[in-house]
């Protein structure tokens, strides 16, 4: 358990760009846009930790003030990524051994909150792609969002508790006080240090952050994917190497978050429907060789540093692209650590 500790101590003091961090507020009528951290409780037996941190980000909508835009996310188990995740920045050349850290997340779901007759409720409607927009779906069954009537200060969803529905959520998520010692998880206790007491930061970025993408984290010779502006528009090169063979072929997913990576070549146009979320259409031209198109199309993309040491001066944003009808099924792609802000 010493070793154990020691590690978190480096993992929390290195990072894996508008954007918007905790936010304190006294009463239900005042804006939630912010980050939260919670856990979520799953039956005993579940593959993974049965009470697994989570983290939510809220971002007002302009046209509808009280609803919001969601980005909700589950890690993995924080101690088994800590290895890979302290040897990304504090021994490069080690991850050549233990391999690159590209498992940060288990499940992302995208949401519009819309407040319901029942005072600090919100229902939690799934968005999905429709064409060039990003729509809610409503249904009897989607999960709840709960405000607590009796919260202590220390943030907005402190008490709050999200019900299971039909859109994904499969647990129950709560969002315990970080000082209170009942009801916390080990992975809720880890999470909260890496952010708390280092002064670690969790942001989504509202910003289309151009520049180059790799395969891994910090994996600085393998870019995958080009994210750039062109008159005007946005625009995303995905990028595809050949296999000579079924097991070259098998490593090279082994390298991404999700094997699906692996096989998406070609140029797509980015529009942003809803801030801070994108979707990718093929972009028709001649020369375009598009591979696996399917592979993005009806994805939304997000764009987040889910830890960020920016004050360090570490800053690797995380392009998140979600399959809304499966939170499991995400592509994730890993800013070059030189890109800053965007190119």
């Amino acid at each position: 358990m010493k070793g154990f500790l020691s590690a978190l101590i480096l993992l929390f003091t290195f990072s894996c760009s508008h954007f918007y961090g905790d936010r304190y507020i006294a009463s239900f009528n005042e804006d939630l846009s912010g980050t939260y951290l919670g856990l979520a409780k799953y039956k005993i037996g579940r593959r993974g930790p049965n009470n697994p941190a989570v983290r939510i980000y809220l971002d007002e909508i302009e046209s509808e003030p009280g609803s919001y835009n969601a980005v909700l996310l589950e890690y993995v188990n924080l101690g088994k990524m800590a290895p890979q995740f302290i040897s990304s920045t504090a021994t490069p050349k080690l991850n050549e051994v233990i391999g690159y850290l590209k498992h940060i997340t288990k499940k992302v779901s995208v949401f519009k909150l819309v407040p319901t007759a029942e005072q600090g409720t919100f229902e939690m409607q799934s968005l999905v792609v429709q064409g060039d927009k990003i729509v809610a779906a409503t249904s009897p069954k989607n999960s709840k969002l709960v405000l607590s009537k009796d919260r202590n200060g220390e943030h907005a969803l402190v008490g709050a508790t999200i019900s299971t529905g039909t859109n994904g959520i499969t647990a129950p998520i709560t969002f315990p006080h970080s000082k209170d010692n009942e009801d916390h998880s080990l992975q809720f206790t880890i999470a909260n240090l890496i952010y708390n007491k280092i002064g670690l930061k969790s942001t989504w970025r509202m910003d289309y952050l151009t520049g180059d993408y790799l395969a891994a984290y910090a994996k600085k010779d393998d870019k995958v994917l080009d994210l750039f502006r062109r008159d005007g528009e946005m625009y995303a090169d995905f990028l595809m190497k050949t296999y000579k063979n079924t097991n070259a072929q098998k490593r090279r997913e082994r390298i991404f978050t999700n094997k699906k990576s692996a096989y998406i070549h070609g140029r797509f146009k980015v529009t942003e429907p809803r801030d801070g979320m994108f979707i990718f259409k093929p972009h028709q031209f001649k020369g375009n060789n598009l591979v696996n198109e399917r592979f993005v199309e009806g994805r939304i993309g997000v764009l987040i540093d889910i830890f960020d040491n920016s004050a360090r001066g570490q800053d690797v944003v995380e392009l998140i692209m979600v399959n809304t009808r499966k939170p499991t099924d995400f592509l994730m792609y890993y800013e070059h650590p030189d890109n800053g802000e965007g190119r």
